[in-house]
C-alpha cells in the first residue's frame, strides 16, 4: 500500500524494510513538493498501529523515537519574491502561530532523532550533525564553515515562555533568549555573554505591528584585548 501511495504524495524510496510489526525503514528517500526536496540515506519510523497507540496510551513513558533519519538533506530554492503590498500580521501572530504548530508537532510526534544533516538555503549551506526532539525540547549540534561548532537547546513546549540557548565554540560565545506572551503583547528577552561582557536586549511587541513599542540593549562595559582581534602594539 505504501509504495502506491508514496508517490502520489511526492516521496519516493528504493527499500522498504519491516522490523516485526513495531517499525519500518527505508532507504534512499525522496520527497518532493513545489517549495522544497527532501533526501535521506535511511528513515525509520513507528508502524502506524504502533504510533498511534503510543501517541494516545503511553504518553508519560518514555518510549522510542517515532521517526529516525540519518544522512539527510534539505534544499530550500530561492523563492521568487511576491509583489509587496501593504503587510498584515505582526511577530505576536508569529509567535501564535509557531505555539500551535509545535504544538502539533509534539502532539503527534513526541520524539524524533535526525542524524548528519545538511540544509541548503540562498546558497548557503548549514550541517547539522544532530537534531533531537523530545516532548517540546529541541537540541542540535551545528557544524559551521568557520570551525565554529554551535550547541543549540530550545523548550519549545506548548506555553509560554520559551527559552532557548546557544553556546558556540571554540569562540567562547553564550546567548539566551526567552520568548513570552501575555493577551495584549509579545516580549522577546535576550542575553549574550563572550569572556567578561554581557550584552542584554529588550523589546516588548503589541498585538498589531512588527516594530518593538519598547526596547533596550544595555552593555555596562565591553572589554576586548588587542590580542584577540589580532592588533599589533
Amino acid at each position: 500500500m505504501l509504495r502506491t501511495l508514496a508517490p502520489r504524495y511526492g516521496l519516493r524510496y528504493s527499500s522498504y524494510e519491516r522490523d516485526g510489526y513495531g517499525r519500518l525503514t527505508l532507504s534512499n528517500v525522496v520527497y518532493t513538493n513545489e517549495r522544497a526536496t527532501f533526501k535521506a540515506e535511511r528513515l525509520e519510523a513507528l508502524q502506524p498501529t504502533t504510533w498511534l497507540w503510543l501517541r494516545n496510551f503511553e504518553t508519560n513513558q518514555p518510549g522510542p523515537n517515532f521517526l529516525q533519519v540519518k544522512g539527510w538533506e534539505l534544499d530550500l530554492p530561492k523563492q521568487t519574491e511576491p509583489e509587496r503590498r501593504n503587510a498584515t500580521g505582526s511577530v505576536y501572530d508569529v509567535l501564535q502561530g509557531l505555539a500551535h504548530g509545535f504544538g502539533a508537532i509534539e502532539s503527534w510526534l513526541p520524539k524524533a532523532l535526525l542524524d548528519q544533516g545538511t540544509i541548503r538555503f540562498a546558497g548557503k549551506e548549514v550541517r547539522l550533525l544532530s537534531v533531537e526532539w523530545n516532548k517540546g525540547t529541541l537540541s542540535s549540534r551545528i557544524a559551521t564553515d568557520y570551525n565554529q561548532n554551535v550547541s543549540l537547546t530550545a523548550n519549545l513546549s506548548t506555553n509560554f515562555p520559551w527559552t532557548i540557548s546557544a553556546k558556540i565554540d571554540p569562540a567562547g560565545l553564550d546567548s539566551k533568549i526567552i520568548l513570552s506572551q501575555d493577551p495584549a503583547s509579545a516580549k522577546i528577552e535576550s542575553a549574550f555573554f563572550w569572556r567578561s561582557n554581557v550584552i542584554e536586549a529588550t523589546a516588548r511587541f503589541d498585538k498589531e505591528g512588527w516594530l518593538p513599542s519598547q526596547a533596550m540593549v544595555r552593555a555596562e562595559s565591553f572589554r576586548v584585548q588587542a590580542s584577540e582581534i589580532k592588533l599589533d602594539g
